[in-house]
């Protein structure tokens, strides 16, 4: 029972901690949004490599955990981009432009863990694992020429979570990896008229995989990408828009 009120707590203290930090994106990146007049609207592909680290890597006695090769996949999605007016006057020099970034992408995405057995003779064996990401990212964006720059939470639910072995094939997994979880994304990029090209850092920072009676240790996931945005919407209400002054 105690065990059970003990899981409980951690997994509301998580939920909070997700809330909390979505509360805090909105109160200062939302603000911005609301005052908008130029949006931008976009489709984007990319290709990225994970890896997990590991929190213990010796769990059990005779038994080393470590990261196995760097897991490739494509990912997909949408981005918004909320701005002021480009005719507007800027308190910040024009040479810096901010903006509001919303991301929402999914991708197929995993991490390889190999798992040697030092009892008697060494043994390895490899686990790869996957799930489908549904990554909401908020990101402060800013612009200076065609330079960009964007650095945000992230907020991911972890779907047809699962893992695969040489000797055992496929098994579905839904207690090893955690099915909502927070992280940071930071990036660098160029762009040019209606294209974006950006790389991109992520990182898990609450626990993206728990624990487990067979295998005592827990994982965070690091990401690398490389982004390709097409901005198809580039819509721009003049600062005059609807007063006597506009025409």
């Amino acid at each position: 029972m105690q065990c059970k009120k003990l899981d409980n707590i951690q997994e509301n203290f998580t939920k909070n901690k997700i809330f909390l930090l979505l509360l805090l994106s909105c109160v200062f990146l939302v603000p911005k949004s609301i005052l908008a007049q130029s949006v931008r609207l976009g489709i984007n592909a990319g290709m990225l490599g994970s890896r997990y680290t590991i929190h213990e890597n010796k769990p059990n006695k005779g038994v080393i955990v470590r990261q196995g090769d760097v897991f490739i996949g494509p990912s997909f999605g949408m981005v918004g981009i909320l701005t002021t007016s480009r005719e507007q006057t800027k308190r910040n020099p024009s040479v810096l432009q901010s903006f509001l970034k919303v991301d929402i992408n999914y991708c197929m995405c995993g991490g390889n863990v190999e798992i040697l057995e030092t009892k008697g003779s060494e043994t390895i064996s490899r686990q790869q694992y996957q799930s489908g990401h549904l990554n909401i990212n908020l990101a402060y964006h800013a612009e200076a020429g065609k330079v960009i720059f964007m650095v945000g939470p992230t907020v991911s639910q972890n779907s047809r979570r699962r893992v695969n072995t040489p000797d055992d094939g496929i098994k579905t997994l839904g207690t090893k990896i955690n099915e909502f979880v927070v992280g940071g994304e930071l990036g660098v990029g160029v762009k040019k008229k209606n294209f974006a090209l950006s790389g991109r850092y992520y990182m898990s920072l609450s626990q993206f995989a728990e624990p487990t009676s067979i295998l005592n240790t827990a994982y965070n996931l690091h990401e690398a990408k490389l982004v390709l945005s097409y901005y198809f919407l580039d819509s721009n209400r003049e600062k005059n828009y609807k007063s006597i002054y506009w025409d």
